[in-house]
């Protein structure tokens, strides 16, 4: 009994005092330059975070992280893309991070960071750090940072937040130019560019060669306030809950396809620290070295692959855990 007591008190005090903070993007990358679009996959892996959170009481800019201070304590899923600065993300003691899902952009300069990396160092002793990739885990490892790989918290949207579960139609192109492609079914010339999957193409023709083609993007104008920044977002996801089949160049459409339940590609250009790990867990066709992997069918569907499944469960247990300790 008293047991239960002390357990009412304490979530009564944690929903009374506690508060959760959400990542916003400023892009003011440390006055080096000011871009004039932002990407809205950003915005999809902090939608991933709030779904863990009942409220978000404050927004933190990713880069603004040592600016930020409260008066009480704030928890921050600090999932996401991080080109570190000792001077933008020595995040203050009034946040309390789960630092996963993390991808280190610039670990060719740790010189940048070291002080960001000494206290990554001291929370990773409470908390091993979540990497995204292998190559932000291979980095933390050899500077003795407690680590393990994580995957992408993206991968933990589910279907239901963003569909009504009819039945799925269409074939979306993520950030694909409508001009790589031919008029009849896009996928033709980009997949003929390789002999030794034209079979693919065959297939691919065959059983998707009635639907309705469409293309989005995830950038959008600097100017568009956050509110409708993550509204974009939002829609975007609405899209790819509902296609029957996403192609894309965006690791956060194709991420985010995997939670959602629905067949993607994902097409790597370049920077292959960024897909190193994540690239396997999905459909993949890599443009400069023709390599790929898609799973197909009898019918000529794509069928993603399930080992993302594992690491996803694991993301949300520690996010849920997180939220409610």
């Amino acid at each position: 009994m008293i047991t239960f007591i002390f357990d009412v008190i304490k979530t009564y005090c944690r929903a009374f005092f506690m508060k959760y903070a959400n990542f916003i993007y400023e892009y003011n990358h440390f006055g080096r330059y000011k871009p004039t679009t932002c990407n809205l996959g950003d915005y999809i892996q902090s939608l991933a975070a709030r779904q863990y959170f009942t409220n978000v009481d404050f927004f933190v800019d990713r880069d603004g992280l040592s600016d930020f201070r409260k008066e009480f304590k704030c928890k921050l899923i600090a999932n996401g893309w991080y080109y570190l600065f000792d001077g933008c993300h020595q995040w203050s003691d009034c946040l309390e991070p789960l630092l996963t899902s993390v991808h280190i952009n610039n670990t060719d300069n740790p010189n940048e960071f070291h002080n960001v990396l000494a206290k990554l160092k001291v929370a990773s002793k409470k908390s091993p750090i979540g990497c995204r990739d292998f190559a932000t885990k291979r980095f933390l490892q050899s500077n003795d940072i407690a680590c393990f790989f994580s995957s992408c918290l993206t991968t933990t949207l589910q279907r239901k937040d963003y569909s009504d579960g009819g039945n799925r139609s269409g074939v979306i192109f993520s950030d694909y130019s409508n001009d790589f492609y031919s008029k009849l079914f896009p996928i033709n010339r980009f997949i003929n560019k390789n002999r030794s999957i034209n079979r693919i193409n065959a297939l691919l023709r065959n059983y998707y060669a009635q639907e309705a083609i469409s293309y989005v993007t995830h950038e959008c104008q600097l100017s568009v306030p956050h509110r409708e920044r993550f509204e974009l977002a939002k829609a975007l996801l609405q899209r790819y809950a509902n296609a029957k089949l996403v192609i894309t160049s965006r690791i956060h459409a194709a991420l985010p396809c995997l939670g959602l339940g629905t067949p993607v590609i994902l097409i790597c250009p370049y920077d292959r620290k960024r897909f190193d790990g994540l690239a396997e867990l999905l459909n993949y066709f890599w443009i400069d070295s023709g390599k790929y992997s898609i799973s197909i069918d009898g019918d000529g569907k794509v069928l993603n692959k399930a080992d993302y499944k594992e690491y996803s469960d694991n993301l949300r247990k520690q996010c849920l855990s997180f939220v409610h300790e």
